[in-house]
């Protein structure tokens, strides 16, 4: 910390879920009457039959859309996008995902793939030797994670990883492990 004091942290702590992104609820139709303001700009998907939202909603925000409809349904979908938006650290522990190995075309030498520097990943690389026990990409709705700019040490803070190795999840709120092992290349 600032004051060179040496502290642990779960490394979950510095990942959250990824808010700047589109966020959907169920929703077959807009009740009678109910017209979206333009901004803030909530939107019905009339094809999807989905309400949807980009980005953290804010409090202020949902009540506005609240007191669009007592509607239940519509309620519960502007609650959910509500929930779903909001940036909450990461739950998923790290597994050993064991990287995997190609054959360079050119070299014809076997190449380990976490060579290129994807030791720790959020996004399911077929490279990452660690990576969450969770389907997760670092492309579009699928992109699950994001770095928890808040609570990162500052650029040139010195940082020690460890790494344990654990043979179930630590903690009762930890997730349980994923239902199959992500096939990767061996």
């Amino acid at each position: 910390d600032k004051k060179g004091i040496p502290r642990r942290v779960r490394a979950q702590q510095w990942v959250r879920r990824a808010t700047q992104r589109y966020f959907s609820a169920p929703l077959t139709k807009l009740p009678d009457g109910v017209v979206l303001p333009k901004e803030p700009e909530l939107v019905f998907d009339v094809k999807n039959k989905e309400l949807v939202w980009f980005g953290t909603m804010k409090p202020a925000q949902r009540d506005i859309f609240l007191k669009l409809s007592k509607d239940a349904v519509f309620r519960k979908a502007v609650g959910r996008l509500f929930g779903e938006s909001q940036p909450t650290e990461m739950r998923a522990h790290w597994v050993f995902a064991g990287s995997g190995f190609i054959v360079d075309m050119q070299t014809k030498k076997k190449k380990y793939l976490a060579e290129n520097g994807n030791l720790i990943c959020v996004a399911n690389f077929p490279s990452a030797t660690l990576d969450i026990a969770q389907a997760s990409s670092d492309k579009g709705a699928n992109l699950l994670y994001e770095a928890f700019i808040d609570r990162i040490p500052p650029v040139n803070t010195e940082v020690l990883i460890e790494l344990i190795p654990k043979s179930r999840p630590v903690g009762k709120t930890s997730p349980p492990p994923p239902a199959k092992p992500r096939g990767l290349p061996r």
